[in-house]
């Protein structure tokens, strides 16, 4: 009819409690859906109730209920999962670290002994390290669960410098790792020098002879010569490279400018 309509007001009666109102004010006969049922309803007209607040709090919607990151859809499938709760997943646990008893330099490598872990359940223990560098850690040992024992070591030569090495080692049970236990051990770079040295002139050359010591901080050896008419001024920052490489012998020419002077030979080891 002409005064078909609705409105939206508020009811404060005597308690003061304030009632919302979405009231349709006459009959409709359109068949539009709306939010709310109307208050009046004639038979032309049959009222649609697509979304429904009862008295006692009850919400009702026909449609699919959408809202941020999924929708009623989604949250009916994980419920079609059933209980969670008798899922049997594995209850979260909390592995006691091992120790770290001793570290010991040997030589040019340095052995960690790890007392075990109290927890029952561990799998495998990691140790790490950073390799004298202050921060970038890595992985340096795994003990496989067959070699578990209440004590166990480690030798470690993945350092290169030298330096105060830092330690970490972890124990693990099924992907849960324990807190780390934690130490440090100095290591001081070995004195790197040829050994049995020996310069033998010839005609317009030198040969220089020498062995190699058996370390794995050498790099590559590197000679340096200077040249001089008074022998008193040969001195190593005068001296410039003549060679290098990992060669253990090396021919030095000598040019016709220098055939009178004094020559004298630094061969030095780089470390890695």
């Amino acid at each position: 009819g002409d005064n078909d309509g609705w409105r939206l007001y508020g009811e404060s009666p005597a308690t003061n409690d304030v009632k919302v109102i979405f009231e349709v004010t006459d009959d409709l006969e359109t068949g539009d859906t709306w939010v709310f049922r109307n208050k009046k309803t004639y038979s032309p007209y049959t009222a649609t109730e697509p979304f429904k607040i009862n008295g006692n709090g009850n919400i009702t919607a026909l449609g699919t209920v959408t809202a941020t990151g999924g929708n009623s859809g989604n949250w009916n499938t994980a419920y079609g999962w059933g209980n969670h709760a008798s899922a049997g997943y594995l209850p979260a646990v909390s592995v006691n670290a091992p120790s770290i008893t001793s570290t010991t330099v040997v030589d040019e490598t340095i052995e960690i002994v790890i007392g075990a872990s109290t927890f029952s359940g561990v799998d495998h223990y990691e140790v790490w390290s950073d390799g004298a560098t202050g921060s970038d850690y890595s992985l340096i040992a795994r003990i496989a669960e067959e070699d578990i024992a209440s004590s166990m070591s480690i030798i470690d030569t993945s350092f290169e410098i030298a330096g105060t090495i830092a330690y970490r080692v972890y124990a693990i049970s099924n992907g849960t790792y324990s807190t780390a236990a934690t130490d440090t051990q100095v290591f001081v770079m070995p004195t790197l020098d040829v050994v049995n040295l020996s310069i033998i002139p010839d005609l317009n050359v030198y040969h220089i002879e020498y062995n190699i010591p058996d370390t794995r901080f050498i790099d590559h050896i590197e000679i340096y010569v200077d040249k001089h008419a008074v022998l008193g001024s040969l001195s190593r920052s005068n001296a410039v490279l003549s060679y290098s490489g990992n060669n253990k012998q090396h021919t030095y020419s000598i040019s016709n400018l220098n055939l009178e002077n004094f020559h004298q030979f630094w061969v030095e080891i780089v470390s890695t």
